[in-house]
């Protein structure tokens, strides 16, 4: 990524491209691994290595039946939050959801995908006496994805008043957008904001 005057050059695999404005709308964990000219800031630098990631795994499990109460339930097992995303959609079959974070997330991502959903159905069965054998599912365990590097930022001890301010402010003519640089950090809503942060910015420049 070279910066030059009033361009920017993006370089990848599939060609290079110029630009007055490049927005980097993806996670910390990729702007980490990219090659830029002149070197950013640095406390940029690092805001960009340092902010911290959340270790959210979530492990969906669909069932052909609900046998279990509206709500959110906390559990002391290893499933840790299991809650209905599907609660207002009709038809009989309803998903699960364990939401798992901290050391546990960590735990969850070290194990085959197969091997989360089997054990997040047994908690399932467990907490609510399911008698039933569950569909299918699906886990995505955010921290063992290297495009991500995590589920959402979180802001650790101190980062907010060192990484806050340099984040949101652009770097010549490159920009950051995403949950990361958001008022409201970790939702889809924050990235949106994000991004009609970053457009608005780019149209006053002119």
């Amino acid at each position: 990524l070279p910066i030059s005057g009033e361009q920017v050059t993006v370089r990848t695999e599939r060609g290079s491209f110029v630009a007055d404005h490049v927005v980097l709308a993806c996670s910390l964990a990729t702007v980490r691994r990219m090659t830029i000219t002149p070197s950013m800031p640095v406390p940029l630098h690092a805001a960009v290595h340092g902010l911290g990631y959340g270790t959210i795994t979530k492990t969906s499990v669909q069932w052909p039946h609900r046998q279990w109460p509206p709500g959110y339930a906390t559990t002391a097992g290893r499933a840790q939050r299991v809650y209905e995303p599907t609660m207002d959609q009709p038809g009989e079959s309803g998903i699960l959801m364990a939401y798992c974070g901290g050391d546990g997330g960590h735990q969850w991502a070290t194990m085959p995908e197969p091997e989360r959903i089997a054990l997040a159905a047994a908690e399932m069965t467990a907490m609510h006496g399911l008698a039933l054998q569950p569909l299918g599912g699906y886990s995505r365990a955010w921290g063992a994805e290297p495009r991500f590097g995590g589920s959402y930022a979180v802001y650790e001890p101190g980062q907010v008043t060192a990484f806050w301010q340099p984040l949101r402010e652009a770097w010549g003519r490159v920009h950051l957008a995403g949950e990361h640089v958001a008022t409201c950090t970790g939702y889809m809503e924050g990235a949106l904001e994000s991004g009609e942060t970053v457009a608005t910015r780019i149209v006053a420049a002119g």
